[in-house]
């Protein structure tokens, strides 16, 4: 299967590298296949593109890479949903934000992780209820506050 990308050209993938995310993703309610690419070779950053929109796909990162105190629980009505028995069958993910002209304010989305079923390789955007996250924590708050927020 060929998908087109605005960021990579046209891609060759096979089924197995689809994630299905059943009831789309929050503002995209129609957009269901995605696949998630590197950001480049040495990056912690990926994309997760829309598998039909070329110009659709979302910055992410895993969040424990940036976050170590980083912790959410899936309810089991979420659990059912992703058809997972345990945690090690996650991958979880932020959406990440860059604002323009100046990378170093990135922040990262904590109230609503992407969360894949790595077997079945479905996922699906979960907003955290009564989370003590917010939807934008800097990622490089060190390199912000010790430069004097530049």
């Amino acid at each position: 299967m060929k998908v087109k990308t605005a960021r990579f050209g046209e891609i060759e993938l096979v089924q197995e590298d689809l994630i299905t995310f059943v009831e789309g993703i929050p503002g995209f309610p129609d957009e269901h296949e995605f696949v998630i690419l590197p950001y480049s070779d040495d990056s912690p950053f990926l994309y997760l593109q829309s598998a039909k929109q070329d110009y659709l796909a979302f910055l992410m990162a895993n969040p424990f890479l940036f976050f170590t105190d980083y912790e959410f629980e899936l309810d089991e009505i979420q659990m059912e949903e992703l058809a997972i028995r345990s945690m090690e069958e996650v991958a979880s993910y932020v959406m990440i934000t860059v604002p323009p002209h100046n990378v170093k304010m990135m922040t990262a989305n904590l109230v609503a992780p992407v969360v894949i079923n790595i077997h079945t390789h479905h996922g699906k955007q979960i907003v955290l209820e009564k989370s003590k996250y917010q939807t934008k924590h800097l990622l490089f708050a060190e390199t912000v506050s010790a430069k004097g927020g530049n």
